[in-house]
């Protein structure tokens, strides 16, 4: 509880960047790895965006073998705190306190993201993209996972130039999807539902 009333805190001070009161469901967690449990003979490198609290972390966790490796980007102070306390101390997990636009490792395996992308406006959204196309490697697979109704809602409810770079932030992740996405998963075990959109590079 102590860590779901952190959780509430940091949506109420800074919405744009948490996306939704609720952590994510173990359910979808799951899911968001999938693309990991393919056997491989080499040794699988992670990257987690937006980590928060760690709901999707602990799933990963217990993926990771003796010679892989799980790096986590995370941006919130308070959420690096909590995530250091639970995974600090493992060897192979590296906790960065940052923005992943400001990230400058490449060549992982496996990148997961539960970044808000329809809570940014459309210039930050086409950084944030480019951004994940650098980060794997050829073949590699990136995972990334958005509400399910928000953006028509959004779109009813907003008007003007907001409702432009909105529909401008569509355009480019729709075509993120078209170019590279290899399957979607609906996971409606989760508040709210989820849809998961994985794509190989």
């Amino acid at each position: 509880m102590e860590n779901y009333y952190l959780f509430v805190k940091r949506f109420i001070s800074t919405p744009s960047s948490i996306g939704s009161i609720f952590p994510s469901s173990k359910k979808l967690a799951t899911q968001m790895i999938k693309h990991s449990c393919k056997p491989k003979n080499s040794p699988i490198r992670f990257l987690e965006v937006g980590a928060g609290l760690g709901a999707l972390t602990h799933q990963i966790v217990k993926k990771l073998r003796v010679n892989d490796t799980l790096d986590i980007v995370e941006l919130d102070h308070q959420f690096c705190t909590q995530l250091s306390r639970k995974f600090g101390h493992q060897p192979n997990i590296t906790i960065y306190e940052a923005s992943i636009l400001d990230f400058d490792q490449t060549g992982y395996d496996v990148v997961v993201s539960s970044l808000p992308l329809n809570a940014f406006d459309s210039p930050l959204v086409y950084q944030i993209l480019l951004k994940y196309k650098s980060l794997v490697k050829p073949g590699g697979y990136i995972s990334y996972f958005e509400y399910m109704g928000f953006s028509k809602l959004k779109k009813i409810y907003l008007s003007g130039e907001p409702q432009v770079d909105f529909r401008a932030n569509l355009m480019l992740k729709r075509t993120f999807v078209k170019n590279y996405c290899t399957e979607v998963d609906m996971i409606w075990q989760n508040i709210p539902p989820a849809r998961i959109f994985h794509c190989q590079m």
